[in-house]
């Protein structure tokens, strides 16, 4: 401490302290304050979760081994699948178990060709309309527009990364198709953890979609007014503008190793960064692995469906802004910048499955047969744009899937290339 007069600060505080740096100063001060028995007691816990944490590791191995043995035992059902929903698979009696046989009242003849029909059609919107049934998901999908393109997607895969258990990328598939010349799409996502359950999103590589001519779905043309700098005249210009779409989903994000930024700046980027991937879990964890119990609306959580409470508030009188109700169904990828959350839209009751009521679906969507339990309607939609409260710390999240963005939610920041499925 500076003495009296002196022109020292009283304080000498190293701003470029590192936070391992912090933290033992911190830990220090503890110990200083802690009588000498209790000290030795809190050393010997700090021993034993060392030995803990040894043993973690051990287990992290482990499990990364046994994930990758049973991906590889799914990855045949995950072609059968495949194979059926694109009408590839004939279907016979042997592949339908006596569990998933109709009723004999149910049973209906059908002529040739109509069976012909069915084995060349497979199942139309398989996957559309199991996106559209999770909440989450339903959000990024914009329009009719982007219905049509995911109308050609023929299958999702996730491919976890050899050698670290929380890396892995999403692969889509579509046919030949009016949109884009890909043939596959993919998001890949890599994560640092930090301790137990604490993980830190480094990057969400997307890909380069190569649109074909007037069909990019990331912009829309409009007109502007365009004066002269010289006689002031004016002339109608049609140019390119960025708008919502779930084919921004394939876009790169990462926080840039050799730039300084804002911390407010940081703060977003990195919530943004967590909840890409709570969205890419969501894809991981519960449509790939139960596509048709989506379909069919089986998997829609319950909470998910219509509460009769909300008619009756509907009914006392509860008033709505349409206006801003038609802002916050936009998706929730705009350009970047700072975006707002919001309530989300009334939700509807649940009709035919397993369509969504949250938007209407375009003429070429279909619905299985309805019967059974109505298909989900929405929730209302997070404030703010918030992911579920899962995370511990700024930009981190636990290891599980968690919540996923409400509409509005801006993306920004540098994109990071990933060249799976960049076409020349």
């Amino acid at each position: 401490m500076a003495q009296k007069g002196s022109d020292e600060p009283l304080f000498n505080f190293n701003l470029e302290r590192t936070t391992e740096e912090l933290q033992k100063m911190a830990l220090d001060a503890l110990f200083s304050s802690l009588p000498a028995p209790v000290q030795k007691r809190v050393r010997a816990l700090k021993t034993l979760q060392d030995q803990h944490d040894e043993l973690y590791k051990e287990y992290q191995k482990e499990r990364l081994e046994l994930e990758n043995k049973w991906a590889a035992k799914y990855a045949p059902l995950y072609d059968k699948r495949k194979e059926v929903v694109s009408g590839d698979a004939q279907i016979s009696e042997s592949d339908i178990s006596d569990k998933h046989r109709p009723k004999v009242e149910e049973v209906e003849e059908k002529d040739e060709n109509e069976t012909k029909s069915e084995k060349e059609e497979g199942i139309p919107n398989f996957w559309l309309t199991a996106m559209k049934n999770n909440f989450e998901v339903a959000t990024l999908i914009s329009g009719d527009r982007d219905e049509e393109a995911l109308a050609y997607l023929t299958d999702i895969r996730a491919v976890n990364s050899p050698d670290n258990l929380l890396n892995f990328t999403l692969e889509f598939y579509f046919r030949p198709n009016p949109f884009f010349e890909n043939e596959k799409l993919t998001k890949a996502y890599n994560l640092t953890e930090e301790g137990i359950d604490d993980i830190s999103v480094d990057s969400c590589d997307g890909c380069t979609i190569n649109w074909k001519s007037n069909h990019d779905l990331t912009v829309k043309k409009v007109k502007r007014k365009q004066k002269k700098k010289k006689g002031g005249q004016t002339r109608v210009i049609e140019v390119n503008e960025p708008t919502p779409t779930f084919f921004n989903f394939f876009k790169s994000l990462k926080i840039p190793e050799d730039e300084e930024m804002e911390e407010e700046m940081l703060e977003e980027l990195e919530e943004q960064l967590l909840m890409e991937y709570e969205i890419g879990t969501i894809f991981q964890k519960k449509l790939i692995t139960q596509g048709v119990l989506w379909y069919t609306g089986e998997a829609v959580p319950e909470d998910e469906g219509f509460d009769e409470d909300d008619l009756e508030d509907d009914e006392e009188g509860v008033e709505f802004d349409e206006e801003e109700d038609e802002e916050e169904e936009e998706a929730y990828y705009v350009p970047a910048g700072r975006g707002r959350g919001g309530r989300g839209g009334r939700g509807g009751r649940g009709g035919a499955p397993p369509q969504l009521a949250r938007s209407p679906p375009s003429s070429a969507a279909k619905s299985p047969p309805s019967g059974g339990r109505g298909g989900a309607a929405p929730r209302g939609g997070r404030g703010a744009g918030a992911p579920n409260n899962n995370r511990g710390g700024r930009g981190r999240g636990a290891s599980g899937a968690g919540g996923a963005p409400s509409s509005g939610t801006t993306l920004g920041g540098p994109p990071a290339e990933n060249p799976e499925c960049k076409q020349q």
